[in-house]
């Protein structure tokens, strides 16, 4: 039986409001899957300044695979052709599919009718990497090459003790001053996350998130797929974490910290606390989401391989594929200075 491909985007998904249901569900079921590939993680993005996109297989009435695309606009442009297409922890096959990687390549090229500026893939199954490559794919430089998922099941004293000697030390030295770690799901939240992040992103050297995306996640998925953990010292917010809960594992999701109180080790005890506070709820696994891989010593982020490290998770490897499809509009972008004549001149 030949197979159709649906594309469902947000300004499409009330008129394919039944289809969604039945991808949660598929999703939800799947071995792999994940909130990343989730209508719920889409909603975030149904705001006016961003946008998702869908793709469902489907062979007659099945679902057998699909994938959704965050679509990032650069600079603030709202056009396809000036878009990063991001999938995290996707694509999913029905795992009784013969044939995965026709689908695979199938659903690729609807992507490329798109014609984003790039599209990004950030995927656990090695087994689609040389598919990928064979669709023009290459490996991201200076990307994502792992994560660490940190086993819940365990008692609160093994996961202490699989916690780094330095680690330990990290966390007991912010208890002594009097750092306080609080769960915090109001509509004041995402704005004090948003003060929390500017900082951290022009320390990063960072483009900054628009608050509207983190009062977007407040919106649409407090209490039950997400949670704002904050530090406070002298009742100051000086850290924070958003974890993402889907199924009985969390991510952790993004992170910021004031500079000035680096040296207190707030977010070593803000994710120890997290951590219990997820395992009495029940979750059997965190998701520390990401890192640049221990060979990576030259990486700006070899520091956050380290400290998430430190936490004493399963090292498990990501694989961070790119495809350029606007190249000279890429460059364009990418200096300094660019002129909106020579960007309109590709399009």
């Amino acid at each position: 039986m030949s197979f159709k491909i649906v594309e469902v985007t947000k300004k499409t998904k009330n008129y394919f409001s039944n289809l969604i249901l039945e991808w949660d569900d598929f999703v939800y079921n799947h071995p792999l899957g994940n909130i990343f590939q989730s209508s719920y993680y889409a909603n975030i993005f149904s705001e006016r300044f961003l946008d998702w996109n869908l793709l469902i297989l489907l062979r007659g009435e099945e679902i057998v695979g699909g994938m959704l695309s965050q679509v990032w606009p650069y600079a603030g442009f709202r056009y396809y052709r000036l878009s990063t297409f991001k999938s995290v922890y996707g694509p999913l096959f029905l795992e009784t599919e013969k044939n995965p990687f026709f689908l695979l390549k199938s659903m690729f090229n609807k992507v490329m009718v798109r014609k984003p500026l790039q599209h990004v893939i950030l995927t656990p199954s090695y087994e689609y990497i040389e598919e990928l490559k064979n669709m023009g794919y290459h490996e991201a430089p200076n990307g994502v090459r792992g994560t660490f998922i940190i086993d819940l099941r365990k008692s609160e004293k093994e996961i202490w003790a699989s916690l780094e000697k330095r680690c330990r030390y990290s966390i007991k030295r912010a208890q002594k001053l009097g750092i306080k770690i609080s769960k915090t799901n109001n509509e004041f939240s995402p704005i004090l996350y948003y003060k929390i992040h500017l900082e951290t992103a022009k320390r990063l050297n960072m483009s900054p998130n628009p608050l509207n995306f983190y009062l977007s996640i407040w919106r649409n998925l407090t209490d039950r797929f997400a949670d704002f953990f904050f530090a406070f010292f002298d009742n100051k917010p000086i850290a924070g974490v958003i974890i993402f809960k889907y199924r009985d594992l969390a991510y952790l999701y993004s992170s910021g910290l004031l500079e000035e109180y680096r040296s207190t080790n707030a977010m070593n005890l803000l994710i120890w606390n997290l951590m219990l506070d997820l395992k009495h709820d029940g979750f059997k696994f965190l998701d520390l989401l990401f890192h640049p891989g221990k060979n990576d010593i030259k990486s700006p982020e070899h520091g956050l391989y380290l400290f998430k490290r430190s936490f004493g998770g399963k090292e498990v490897p990501v694989y961070h594929y790119e495809k350029l499809f606007s190249p000279k509009i890429f460059k364009v972008l990418s200096t300094k200075s660019f002129n909106l004549y020579k960007i309109i001149k590709f399009l």
